[in-house]
């Protein structure tokens, strides 16, 4: 019975890792029942990555992930799933993983074209997602244009998931910059605030021009209040 409860282990007992640019990563899980890795949707097919049945001398079972020349974009969570509760999340064995790479700070960088952050009243938080690939790199979110940074009442800063804003706090819509000077270099990342209202009335769509012919442009506007 204690079996069916039982949570893999991972080699690496630890909460997270640092390692760099060109290493080769290797982590074992060892579980009662079988095991098997989650893997992102970047890493799948991934040539660089190879995983295994490893042998041990116990009757656990016991996989055994190896990518090759990591690089910054492999920062992330590593987690190991019971076959027979895949998505059971304290069934799961985990461990974040940096890359530091002081030439790519940022996992996902958008440096010309926005990512969108909805900001929805239904959920707890808003997260500007830049995440970093080393711990001791961290960022200043300021509002574009402006150089001034935030200071948004009980924000907090998290390397492995970016500003994590109460969404009650949050006001703002435009457009935000997370911004990080390495050894000289400045990196900006943009992202792009847009609030999403669960309550309007007053719906009113308005179509410009009402006849046109086939290859014209038609314009929609889309109106409500909200409460």
């Amino acid at each position: 019975e204690e079996e069916f409860f039982e949570k893999p282990t991972l080699s690496i007992a630890k909460d997270h890792i640092v390692i760099l640019p060109g290493d080769t990563l290797k982590i074992k899980c060892r579980g009662a029942a079988s095991v098997s890795w989650l893997l992102r949707e970047n890493q799948k097919g991934d040539p660089r990555m190879h995983i295994s049945t490893c042998h041990n001398n116990t009757r656990q079972s016991c996989s055994m992930l190896v990518i090759k020349k990591v690089t910054a974009n492999d920062t992330g969570y590593f987690t190991c799933i019971r076959d027979d509760s895949p998505s059971n999340e304290d069934l799961m064995a985990k461990i974040y993983v940096f890359v530091k790479d002081y030439e790519n700070p940022f996992v996902e960088i958008h440096p010309e074209h926005p990512q969108m952050i909805y900001i929805v009243d239904a959920k707890k938080t808003v997260v500007v997602p830049c995440r970093v690939t080393s711990p001791d790199i961290k960022p200043k979110l300021t509002q574009y244009p402006y150089s001034v940074e935030m200071n948004v009442k009980r924000m907090m800063w998290d390397p492995r998931r970016g500003f994590v804003i109460p969404s009650h706090s949050f006001v703002y819509s435009g457009v935000l910059t997370c911004t990080v000077n390495v050894n000289g270099s400045v990196f900006t990342s943009y992202y792009l605030a847009q609030r999403l209202e669960g309550r309007v009335q007053n719906l009113a769509l308005k179509a410009t021009p009402k006849k046109l012919l086939v290859g014209e442009t038609l314009y929609l506007e889309c109106r409500a209040e909200t409460f």
